[in-house]
Protein backbone atom coordinates (compact mmCIF):
# COMPACT_ATOMS: atom_id res chain seq x y z
CA UNK A 1 0.00 0.00 0.00
CA UNK A 2 1.44 3.44 -0.90
CA UNK A 3 2.23 6.01 1.73
CA UNK A 4 -0.42 8.59 2.65
CA UNK A 5 1.18 11.27 0.46
CA UNK A 6 0.02 11.52 -3.15
CA UNK A 7 1.66 13.68 -5.75
CA UNK A 8 -0.39 16.76 -6.59
CA UNK A 9 -1.67 17.82 -9.96
CA UNK A 10 1.20 19.27 -11.96
CA UNK A 11 1.02 23.03 -12.33
CA UNK A 12 -0.52 24.31 -15.53
CA UNK A 13 2.12 25.34 -18.03
CA UNK A 14 1.46 28.59 -19.85
CA UNK A 15 2.76 27.68 -23.28
CA UNK A 16 2.30 31.16 -24.67
CA UNK A 17 4.44 32.60 -21.87
CA UNK A 18 7.03 29.88 -22.49
CA UNK A 19 7.03 30.79 -26.19
CA UNK A 20 7.52 34.49 -25.38
CA UNK A 21 10.47 33.63 -23.10
CA UNK A 22 12.04 31.46 -25.82
CA UNK A 23 11.83 34.34 -28.31
CA UNK A 24 13.17 36.83 -25.77
CA UNK A 25 16.13 34.57 -25.03
CA UNK A 26 16.76 33.96 -28.76
CA UNK A 27 16.21 30.21 -28.40
CA UNK A 28 14.72 29.16 -31.77
CA UNK A 29 14.70 25.43 -31.00
CA UNK A 30 12.61 25.86 -27.86
CA UNK A 31 10.40 28.42 -29.61
CA UNK A 32 9.70 25.94 -32.41
CA UNK A 33 8.85 23.04 -30.10
CA UNK A 34 6.62 25.20 -27.90
CA UNK A 35 4.86 26.60 -30.98
CA UNK A 36 4.22 23.02 -32.15
CA UNK A 37 2.75 22.18 -28.70
CA UNK A 38 0.46 25.23 -28.91
CA UNK A 39 -0.65 24.18 -32.40
CA UNK A 40 -1.40 20.63 -31.19
CA UNK A 41 -3.41 22.01 -28.25
CA UNK A 42 -5.51 24.22 -30.55
CA UNK A 43 -6.08 21.34 -32.97
CA UNK A 44 -7.17 19.04 -30.12
CA UNK A 45 -9.52 21.73 -28.81
CA UNK A 46 -11.02 22.27 -32.29
CA UNK A 47 -11.57 18.54 -32.75
CA UNK A 48 -13.19 18.16 -29.34
CA UNK A 49 -15.42 21.18 -29.99
CA UNK A 50 -16.46 19.80 -33.37
CA UNK A 51 -17.37 16.42 -31.87
CA UNK A 52 -19.37 18.08 -29.07
CA UNK A 53 -21.23 20.31 -31.58
CA UNK A 54 -22.09 17.22 -33.63
CA UNK A 55 -23.56 15.46 -30.57
CA UNK A 56 -25.53 18.54 -29.56
CA UNK A 57 -26.67 19.75 -32.98
CA UNK A 58 -27.29 16.64 -35.07
CA UNK A 59 -30.94 16.24 -35.92
CA UNK A 60 -31.95 19.59 -34.40
CA UNK A 61 -33.18 22.78 -36.06
CA UNK A 62 -29.54 23.83 -36.39
CA UNK A 63 -29.14 21.16 -39.09
CA UNK A 64 -32.13 22.29 -41.19
CA UNK A 65 -30.26 24.93 -43.16
CA UNK A 66 -26.71 23.71 -42.50
CA UNK A 67 -24.42 22.88 -45.41
CA UNK A 68 -22.74 20.15 -43.32
CA UNK A 69 -25.34 17.51 -44.21
CA UNK A 70 -25.46 18.35 -47.93
CA UNK A 71 -23.86 15.87 -50.29
CA UNK A 72 -23.31 16.39 -53.98
CA UNK A 73 -20.77 17.35 -56.59
CA UNK A 74 -17.51 18.46 -55.03
CA UNK A 75 -18.38 17.13 -51.56
CA UNK A 76 -16.18 14.34 -50.21
CA UNK A 77 -17.99 13.76 -46.90
CA UNK A 78 -20.83 15.18 -44.82
CA UNK A 79 -20.86 15.89 -41.10
CA UNK A 80 -22.86 12.68 -40.62
CA UNK A 81 -20.10 10.66 -42.26
CA UNK A 82 -17.29 12.26 -40.28
CA UNK A 83 -19.30 12.55 -37.01
CA UNK A 84 -18.07 16.14 -36.64
CA UNK A 85 -19.85 19.47 -36.88
CA UNK A 86 -18.01 22.37 -38.46
CA UNK A 87 -21.21 23.77 -40.02
CA UNK A 88 -19.82 22.68 -43.38
CA UNK A 89 -19.09 19.50 -45.28
CA UNK A 90 -15.70 18.25 -46.45
CA UNK A 91 -14.96 19.43 -49.97
CA UNK A 92 -13.05 17.38 -52.54
CA UNK A 93 -9.35 18.03 -52.11
CA UNK A 94 -9.77 18.79 -48.40
CA UNK A 95 -10.41 15.17 -47.36
CA UNK A 96 -7.97 13.80 -44.80
CA UNK A 97 -6.88 10.14 -44.72
CA UNK A 98 -9.50 9.57 -41.99
CA UNK A 99 -12.24 11.03 -44.20
CA UNK A 100 -11.15 8.80 -47.08
CA UNK A 101 -11.26 5.69 -44.84
CA UNK A 102 -14.81 6.59 -43.76
CA UNK A 103 -15.87 7.07 -47.39
CA UNK A 104 -14.29 3.75 -48.43
CA UNK A 105 -16.11 1.97 -45.59
CA UNK A 106 -19.42 3.47 -46.77
CA UNK A 107 -18.78 2.30 -50.32
CA UNK A 108 -17.69 -1.17 -49.17
CA UNK A 109 -19.39 -2.05 -45.85
CA UNK A 110 -17.03 -5.02 -45.39
CA UNK A 111 -14.22 -2.55 -44.65
CA UNK A 112 -14.10 -0.83 -41.27
CA UNK A 113 -13.10 2.83 -40.83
Amino acid sequence: MPSGHRPGVPPEVDLEDKLDRAFESADPETAYFVAVEILKAYQAEALESSKLRYRLNFGTLVCDSCEGLRAGAGVAATCFQTKRCNYTNVKEGDATPRHLRVIRSLLDPKQSP
